[in-house]
Protein backbone atom coordinates (compact mmCIF):
# COMPACT_ATOMS: atom_id res chain seq x y z
CA UNK A 1 0.00 0.00 0.00
CA UNK A 2 1.38 3.22 -1.06
CA UNK A 3 0.00 6.98 -0.14
CA UNK A 4 0.80 10.64 -0.01
CA UNK A 5 -0.29 12.47 3.01
CA UNK A 6 -0.46 16.22 3.00
CA UNK A 7 -1.33 18.45 6.26
CA UNK A 8 -1.85 21.81 6.91
CA UNK A 9 -2.32 23.94 10.11
CA UNK A 10 -5.83 22.95 10.68
CA UNK A 11 -5.75 19.37 10.17
CA UNK A 12 -6.74 17.29 13.06
CA UNK A 13 -4.59 14.07 14.29
CA UNK A 14 -4.87 11.54 16.63
CA UNK A 15 -2.89 8.48 17.51
CA UNK A 16 -3.43 5.53 15.44
CA UNK A 17 -2.10 2.19 14.37
CA UNK A 18 -2.39 0.35 11.44
CA UNK A 19 -6.12 -0.09 10.01
CA UNK A 20 -5.27 -3.63 10.11
CA UNK A 21 -7.60 -5.81 13.03
CA UNK A 22 -6.03 -9.15 12.50
CA UNK A 23 -2.64 -8.80 15.61
CA UNK A 24 -1.04 -11.40 13.56
CA UNK A 25 -0.56 -9.54 10.56
CA UNK A 26 0.13 -6.19 12.10
CA UNK A 27 2.92 -7.45 13.52
CA UNK A 28 4.52 -8.13 10.21
CA UNK A 29 3.59 -4.82 8.83
CA UNK A 30 6.31 -1.55 8.38
CA UNK A 31 5.97 2.00 7.79
CA UNK A 32 7.60 3.60 5.46
CA UNK A 33 7.89 7.47 5.69
CA UNK A 34 9.86 10.09 3.76
CA UNK A 35 9.52 13.56 4.60
CA UNK A 36 9.18 16.00 1.14
CA UNK A 37 8.92 19.44 2.31
CA UNK A 38 11.87 21.30 1.66
CA UNK A 39 13.21 23.68 4.19
CA UNK A 40 11.16 22.36 7.05
CA UNK A 41 11.79 24.10 10.20
CA UNK A 42 11.34 23.24 13.37
CA UNK A 43 8.82 25.41 14.54
CA UNK A 44 6.76 24.96 11.98
CA UNK A 45 6.52 21.44 14.24
CA UNK A 46 4.78 18.58 11.74
CA UNK A 47 6.56 15.69 13.73
CA UNK A 48 5.94 11.77 13.48
CA UNK A 49 4.90 11.39 16.89
CA UNK A 50 4.96 7.74 18.85
CA UNK A 51 2.89 6.51 21.61
CA UNK A 52 2.43 3.96 23.83
CA UNK A 53 -1.35 2.59 24.73
CA UNK A 54 -2.42 3.22 28.30
CA UNK A 55 -4.08 0.64 29.93
CA UNK A 56 -7.14 0.25 32.51
CA UNK A 57 -6.02 -0.53 35.99
CA UNK A 58 -6.65 -3.90 35.67
CA UNK A 59 -4.12 -4.22 32.41
CA UNK A 60 -6.90 -4.14 29.70
CA UNK A 61 -7.22 -1.67 27.05
CA UNK A 62 -9.68 1.01 27.47
CA UNK A 63 -13.03 0.96 24.76
CA UNK A 64 -12.70 1.64 21.29
CA UNK A 65 -13.03 5.62 21.10
CA UNK A 66 -11.73 5.68 24.73
CA UNK A 67 -8.38 5.03 24.20
CA UNK A 68 -5.43 6.60 26.16
CA UNK A 69 -1.87 7.08 25.18
CA UNK A 70 1.18 8.23 26.35
CA UNK A 71 3.70 10.11 24.45
CA UNK A 72 7.24 8.39 24.02
CA UNK A 73 8.74 9.75 20.84
CA UNK A 74 8.36 12.58 18.14
CA UNK A 75 10.27 12.65 14.61
CA UNK A 76 10.71 15.87 13.25
CA UNK A 77 10.31 16.56 9.55
CA UNK A 78 13.76 16.96 7.47
CA UNK A 79 13.66 16.93 3.65
CA UNK A 80 14.91 13.50 2.81
CA UNK A 81 14.45 11.85 6.06
CA UNK A 82 13.44 8.23 6.07
CA UNK A 83 11.67 7.03 8.91
CA UNK A 84 10.50 2.96 9.38
CA UNK A 85 8.42 1.40 12.28
CA UNK A 86 6.38 -1.38 12.94
CA UNK A 87 2.54 -0.93 12.20
CA UNK A 88 1.63 -1.94 16.12
CA UNK A 89 3.34 1.58 17.36
CA UNK A 90 0.59 3.95 17.85
CA UNK A 91 1.67 7.21 15.48
CA UNK A 92 0.49 10.30 14.55
CA UNK A 93 1.25 13.16 12.67
CA UNK A 94 1.74 16.26 14.37
CA UNK A 95 0.02 18.94 12.21
CA UNK A 96 1.99 22.16 11.11
CA UNK A 97 1.81 25.43 13.23
CA UNK A 98 -1.00 27.58 12.65
CA UNK A 99 1.23 30.27 11.21
CA UNK A 100 2.63 27.55 8.37
CA UNK A 101 1.40 28.30 5.31
CA UNK A 102 2.53 26.09 3.65
CA UNK A 103 1.84 22.12 3.70
CA UNK A 104 3.86 18.90 4.91
CA UNK A 105 4.25 16.77 2.74
CA UNK A 106 5.14 12.66 3.26
CA UNK A 107 5.38 9.91 1.20
CA UNK A 108 4.09 7.10 3.10
CA UNK A 109 4.89 3.08 2.13
CA UNK A 110 2.86 -0.21 4.13
CA UNK A 111 5.23 -2.81 3.82
CA UNK A 112 3.82 -6.31 5.00
CA UNK A 113 5.19 -9.87 4.68
CA UNK A 114 2.11 -11.02 2.79
CA UNK A 115 -0.42 -9.33 0.46
CA UNK A 116 -3.19 -9.17 3.01
CA UNK A 117 -3.00 -6.37 5.15
CA UNK A 118 -2.88 -3.91 1.58
CA UNK A 119 -5.76 -5.68 0.36
CA UNK A 120 -7.51 -5.33 3.38
CA UNK A 121 -6.76 -1.58 4.20
CA UNK A 122 -7.26 -0.90 0.14
CA UNK A 123 -10.59 -2.86 0.48
CA UNK A 124 -11.54 -0.64 3.67
CA UNK A 125 -10.10 2.61 2.47
CA UNK A 126 -12.44 1.51 -1.12
CA UNK A 127 -15.92 1.22 1.23
CA UNK A 128 -15.05 4.10 3.59
CA UNK A 129 -14.97 6.84 0.42
CA UNK A 130 -18.42 4.96 -0.94
CA UNK A 131 -19.84 5.37 2.39
CA UNK A 132 -19.59 8.86 2.57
Amino acid sequence: MVGFSLLVGTDLTKPHIAKIHFFFFLQHEYTFLMYLTPDWEANNYGETAFFEEVLTKDGTPFPPGKQQYEWIASVRPRYGRIVIFRGIIPHSARPPSPGFSGARYTFACKVSATSFPGSHLYLERTLETRIR
